[in-house]
């Protein structure tokens, strides 16, 4: 888990995790999730740099590619950053966009 800490206060979080959604995608293993930023501190570029911070440490964990699950289902903040949609699914209760990045490339 990655934190983003503004003045002692924890403003932000993202996670590298090991197979998120596994019973649909058993093949994919290391995810980015768990994307926070508190509201107040949104459109700061703190999104951006948690994300940015997880693909920097990815590959010191043997991680050559990341997916993850967003709401956003034209990509949102990913999309600009550089993530390609593989397909949209249909969970139980939500929709959600699966992306990648192949962090090797």
């Amino acid at each position: 888990m990655v934190l983003a800490i503004e003045d002692g206060e924890v403003v932000g979080a993202a996670q590298l995790k090991f197979h998120e959604m596994e019973e649909v995608y058993p093949d994919l293993e290391n995810w980015l999730g768990g994307l926070y930023v508190a509201e107040v501190h949104r459109s700061k570029g703190i999104g951006t740099k948690l994300v940015d911070k997880i693909m920097e440490l990815a590959p010191g964990f043997g991680v050559t590619k990341l997916y993850l699950q967003t709401e956003a289902l034209d990509g949102g903040l990913y999309a600009k950053l550089g993530w390609k949609p593989i397909e949209n699914y249909q969970g139980e209760h939500l929709l959600v966009l699966v992306m990648e990045n192949d962090i090797a490339a």
